[in-house]
Parts: C-alpha cells; sequence; structure tokens
C-alpha cells in the first residue's frame, strides 16, 4: 500500500493500535502525514516513536525537519503582517508585463474580480497584489487604472 494515501494511513494506524511498537509502521504513518500535509500529526507520531527508540536515526532527522517546518510555518513575513494590519494587500509590487495579461481587479465600482475587462499589455506597467506572500497562486495582476480604482492611490509614480 503506498504511503500517504488514506488506505496507507488507515492500515498503518491500525497496525500500530494492535502492535504499537511496530518501528516500520510508524515510520510509514509519520511519512504518510507528512506527504498529506498533516505535520503536527507528523510529528506526534516520530515523537512517540522516539519515547520508545531515542536514538533511531530516521525518527530524529524527520522530528528536526518538521519541528523546524512548524516552527517556520509559524513564523510570519512583514507581508502577513501587513496584510493583518491593514486588513487589505500584504504587497503591492509595481512590474512592467513581459507579455499580454488580462487585468484581475476590477475599476467602476472598485471591487476585486477575477472577471476585470482590462487587459494589461506588453511592456505596460502594472501591480501585483497578495494577501500573503508574492506567489503564483496567492497573487493577481492588476492594471494601473483598476488598483487606483481599488486603493484611491496614485501608484503611477512606484518605479517598475
Amino acid at each position: 500500500m503506498p504511503v500517504g494515501t488514506a488506505e496507507g494511513l488507515a492500515l498503518d494506524e491500525q497496525i500500530l493500535r494492535l502492535a504499537p511498537d511496530d518501528t516500520a509502521a510508524a515510520l510509514r504513518l509519520g511519512r504518510g502525514l507528512q506527504e498529506v500535509g498533516r505535520p503536527a500529526e507528523a510529528l506526534a507520531v516520530f515523537e512517540q516513536l522516539l519515547e520508545r527508540k531515542p536514538r533511531h536515526t530516521i525518527a530524529t532527522r524527520r522530528a528536526d525537519e518538521l519541528r523546524r517546518s512548524l516552527a517556520k510555518m509559524q513564523e510570519q513575513t512583514p507581508a502577513v503582517k501587513n496584510a493583518q494590519r491593514t486588513g487589505g494587500p500584504a504587497e503591492r509590487i509595481v512590474r512592467r508585463a513581459r507579455k499580454e495579461w488580462k487585468c484581475q481587479g476590477k475599476g467602476e465600482p472598485a471591487a476585486h474580480s477575477l472577471r476585470c475587462a482590462r487587459v494589461i499589455a506588453t511592456g505596460e506597467r502594472y501591480v501585483e497584489i497578495t494577501w500573503g506572500e508574492v506567489s503564483f497562486h496567492d497573487s493577481h495582476r492588476i492594471s494601473l487604472a483598476c488598483a487606483s480604482d481599488l486603493w484611491g492611490v496614485d501608484l503611477a509614480d512606484e518605479s517598475a
């Protein structure tokens, strides 16, 4: 059964209920939980294994990785702090389009929408906004006109 599938997780949980000292099942379960995005649960599995086998190198390494990952997830970037403080976009970055993009802002009336009819032409400046860290999935390209409508801010003088 592949690690990180619902069936694999259920099987390893069942094995550990019947045989709590099964190291292989604990390692598979911890790794599977890690792969499906449940790091806190994965860490708990590795820590339980380390209580029984304190020198287990794989469990130690995985637990250390998860602790670092969870600590990093708790850190807030300046962008996220700004979004929480203002209730608006975390970052506004003025850029120059390398290709044509559909604007993802809505002008009159000011409302954020992915259905904006405006187009950002190649070479035209636009604003990339995000409510967290700038990334492909969490940011939107907004024409300068829509950005002005949305925020009431003149961004024409900001550098690209």
